[in-house]
């Protein structure tokens, strides 16, 4: 019976990460992506995805704005603005998010189509320290070790990131 309920979990776990090679294009604004998070972050994967998509948005001077917004809608603190450390790093090291994207690498300086690219997901699944929280686990191909993004269902059955401090560590640097 467990290696009936685990062999379910990895089935679901792969059907997840599947989701995630989805490609869609930039949301043009806040009520596109408000549209795009009721069908996408209804799965953690699609939530991370819409995710890195406002932060891309917000790592471009002159989507600032709009990117602001989306990140609040897709975050559980909407006082991410306050970790300064944070948004230093999506102003002025925005390689470091690209690098999260297959194909984006060291060697091409990160170089990647924010309106097509697939997170690189090494795996997804319920969180084993926080009942209810799930880890999507991502690898940067600026660093060898994989780092984890933590979400959690709200009210409205949407999934939020709540954790993401490894993130934005440093990676490798563009050449």
């Amino acid at each position: 019976m467990r290696n009936m309920r685990r062999m379910g979990f990895l089935v679901c776990a792969a059907l997840l990460v599947g989701v995630s090679a989805a490609s869609a294009k930039l949301p043009r604004d806040v009520d596109e992506f408000r549209e795009r998070q009721r069908t996408e972050a209804t799965k953690p994967d699609g939530a991370v995805k819409l995710w890195f998509e406002a932060i891309y948005l917000y790592s471009a001077e002159g989507t600032r704005d709009a990117g602001r917004k989306m990140l609040n809608l897709a975050m559980v603190d909407e006082k991410w603005e306050k970790n300064t450390y944070f948004v230093d790093r999506l102003r002025t090291k925005a390689h470091i998010f690209r690098s999260y994207a297959k194909g984006a690498t060291p060697d091409n300086a990160y170089k990647m189509d924010p309106n097509e690219f697939a997170l690189s997901i090494v795996t997804s699944q319920a969180d084993t320290f926080r009942e209810g929280a799930w880890r999507v686990m991502l690898q940067s191909s600026g660093s060898d070790k994989a780092r984890p993004v933590v979400l959690v269902k709200g009210n409205d059955g949407l999934w939020k990131v709540q954790t993401y401090n490894d993130i934005y560590g440093d990676v490798q640097a563009p050449k």
